[in-house]
This record gives structure tokens, C-alpha cells and sequence, in this order.
């Protein structure tokens, strides 16, 4: 949970900075309030996030349904091994961190 929190507010800092020195240097966007920055930084989280939940692979899956016999022998016996493996609630990925980033970016927009 502490990783998540860390996280958001380093990427929220990240962005809020390019953003303001993007605004100073070029004038686009214009960022006339503290909210616009939480907004703009929601657009590209959410953005960000859709796309690399979307592009990533889906580990390997697909080797499954490969027309080689051996192949497709390699793949059952790998997927055995990771469903011995548990998973916590946080081991979350990268587009889930963003997504969540973007929620706390999102409710400050609202409060703000």
C-alpha cells in the first residue's frame, strides 16, 4: 500500500512538473488553475495506463495454441509452475499503478 501511495506522488510530481515547465516554456496548455494541472495529469495517467494494459502481453499465453507439438508441451509445463505461485493484492503492474495514480489525481481534482 505505502508503494502505491510513493508511487502516485512521484508520478503526479513527475507530471505536474513537465506540465508546468511544458506551460512556461511553450504556453500550451494553458494552466490557469492548481486543478488543471490534477486534470491534465489524470488525462495522461489514464491514457498512459489504457495503453500499456492493452499492449502488454498476456504472458505468454499464446504458445499454447502453437501448431508445434513441443511447443506446446513447454508451454503446459511452464503454466503449471506459475499456478503453484500465489499472488498478493498489491503485486499490481504498471498500467494498475498508473490507473490508481490517476484516481488520486482525479479526487484531488474534485476536491480542489
Amino acid at each position: 500500500m505505502l508503494r502505491i501511495v510513493i508511487f502516485s506522488l512521484v508520478v503526479n510530481g513527475l507530471i505536474t512538473a513537465v506540465l508546468f515547465l511544458s506551460e512556461r516554456v511553450f504556453g500550451v496548455p494553458e494552466l490557469l488553475y492548481l486543478d488543471d494541472y490534477f486534470f491534465f495529469a489524470l488525462i495522461i495517467q489514464w491514457l498512459l495506463s489504457s495503453i500499456l494494459l492493452v499492449a502488454k502481453p498476456g504472458r505468454e499465453r499464446y504458445l499454447k495454441h502453437s501448431p508445434y507439438k513441443a511447443t506446446r508441451a513447454a508451454a503446459s509445463m511452464a503454466s503449471d509452475a506459475d499456478e503453484r505461485e500465489t499472488q498478493t493484492n498489491f503485486d499490481v503492474g504498471l498500467s494498475m499503478l498508473l490507473f490508481i495514480s490517476g484516481g488520486f489525481s482525479l479526487l484531488a481534482c474534485i476536491v480542489l
